[in-house]
């Protein structure tokens, strides 16, 4: 390809046109789409950190629980008087508890009764009795009922002071109703795995 003349002046009046090979253009077009494609798979990248960050909720190294809007920042160092150590237990110690010695509430009441669940929920059936969630069933999404209920026996234990029984419930309240629970009003909502992540930090 022969680039047009530029307009001759005095001093370029006997200079001859310079060509431009064809390989240079169709290089400088393949250096701007890598410039293209290399930031965009920035701002990609971006995205992915943010939502790793946000699965991880930055729990992994809180060694003290207290309210779900706390944990949700999993900042120790900021928790001040307000830190806890819990005594509540997991969903196997109480199903353990075949005797029913340690049971704040009758073994086999509803899970309904406790928990507000839409009409033909799975977790509304007659069957489904607090201690029948402390095994695993199909319908029970990352095990979140079996350990909101322990989280509510625990509760009414006294063992998880932090976590009142009205918190709990709200949990499984607004996770049927939107497919997740804002511990705080500014906070990522959370999936049921994450619910479940907080949830077993609050026990032994």
């Amino acid at each position: 390809m022969v680039m047009p003349d530029a307009p001759r002046n005095q001093a370029s009046a006997d200079a001859e046109p310079v060509a431009v090979p064809p390989h240079t253009l169709a290089g400088e077009a393949v250096d701007h789409s890598r410039r293209r494609f290399t930031s965009a798979g920035v701002a990609a990248s971006g995205v992915v950190l943010t939502l790793a960050s946000r699965s991880a909720l930055a729990a992994a190294d809180c060694k003290m629980v207290t309210t779900p809007s706390a944990f949700a920042s999993c900042n120790t160092s900021a928790y001040g008087p307000g830190q806890q150590q819990t005594q509540g237990r997991s969903p196997g110690f109480w199903k353990n508890d075949v005797s029913s010695k340690a049971w704040p509430v009758p073994q086999e009441s509803l899970f309904k009764n406790y928990f507000s669940c839409w009409r033909g929920s799975p977790y509304a059936g007659q069957g489904v009795t607090l201690y029948y969630l402390l095994d695993h069933r199909d319908f029970d999404v990352d095990n979140l009922g079996m350990h909101l209920v322990a989280a509510l026996l625990n509760a009414r234990m006294g063992w998880t002071p932090f976590l009142s029984e009205s918190i709990i419930r709200s949990m499984f309240t607004e996770w049927q109703s939107t497919g997740g629970y804002k511990p705080s009003a500014t906070a990522n909502p959370w999936n049921s795995a994450e619910i479940v992540m907080y949830l077993k930090a609050t026990m032994l």
